[in-house]
């Protein structure tokens, strides 16, 4: 897809519980890896549980992010825990915000704060993530396409502004649920306002065994269960991102591998948790 450009807007989308945050964290902690400033602005999530699902990410005692979130982390695994805590990289580059509520003018102010931040640790911001679209506070009383249109131009303009790439995370339209192929189009995101004209790249994202799990047969002693198994078991760890708009590259299908209780992202071979663009 190329690189996290200036100025450039990239839209990633998918319905609920597709792996959005999964992907844009490893994304954002590849870019700080690389010795970039990255912003990560939430509105769905505060801090602290962005910060747990970076933890089980990276933890090698693999231990789901609901665990630590919920303090039920298991008495041998907290050995494991406490030092992967402790690695002073482990955010490093990284300035989160999990502020929810805010109106666009408000995410403008956060991101030059954000920006400066960064730029005080003599770093240039490369990208701020923001998540997500539909998070952000109607200031009008209009319908919610027109606004959601001005806030995607906006954000466009953000990214010029703050001399940055932001990186957008948005709901696909419901009715892709209704499709026998759940593979992401550009006409998904048409309830998101201006997405297919603003953008400079469009990422869907899909899970099949997200999908498969609601077709499982309540028989679980049935020839139809043990078939229904051996295909999830096949799936379980897939993951593919749809690129259908890239302004300065090619269009297509990536398949990455994912574990999403431990909030990882990787590629299928060699696996190194960190999502790839080439």
């Amino acid at each position: 897809v190329g690189v996290f450009g200036r100025g450039k807007l990239i839209v990633i989308g998918g319905r609920p519980s597709m792996g959005k945050s999964a992907v844009g964290l490893s994304l954002a902690l590849g870019l700080a890896r690389q010795g970039g400033g990255v912003g990560f602005l939430s509105m769905d999530m505060d801090v602290s549980q962005i910060q747990s699902r970076i933890v089980s990410m990276a933890c090698e005692a693999n231990i789901p992010y609901e665990d630590i979130e919920q303090r039920r982390v298991p008495i041998d695994k907290i050995r494991a825990l406490k030092a992967t805590i402790e690695k002073k990289d482990l955010f490093s580059g990284i300035i989160f915000n999990g502020e929810r509520g805010k109106t666009i003018d408000e995410v403008y102010i956060t991101g030059k704060r954000i920006k400066a931040e960064i730029e005080a640790q003599g770093m240039h911001m490369d990208a701020l993530f923001i998540d997500h679209l539909g998070c952000i506070e109607a200031i009008k009383s209009s319908s919610i396409y027109d606004e959601t249109t001005r806030n995607v131009k906006r954000l466009k303009a953000m990214a010029q502004k703050l001399d940055t790439c932001i990186v957008l995370f948005s709901q696909l339209n419901r009715k892709l649920e209704e499709r026998t192929d759940k593979t992401p189009m550009l006409s998904d995101f048409r309830d998101s306002g201006a997405v297919e004209q603003e953008a400079d790249v469009v990422i869907g994202i899909n899970r099949p065994a997200y999908w498969h799990m609601k077709e499982e047969p309540e028989d679980k002693d049935s020839s139809h269960h043990a078939i229904w198994e051996d295909d999830y078991k096949k799936i379980k760890n897939q993951l593919f991102l749809t690129i259908s708009k890239n302004r300065q590259g090619r269009c297509g299908k990536i398949e990455l591998g994912c574990e999403i209780e431990f909030n990882r992202i990787y590629e299928p071979n060699p696996r190194d948790n960190v999502v790839r663009f080439a």
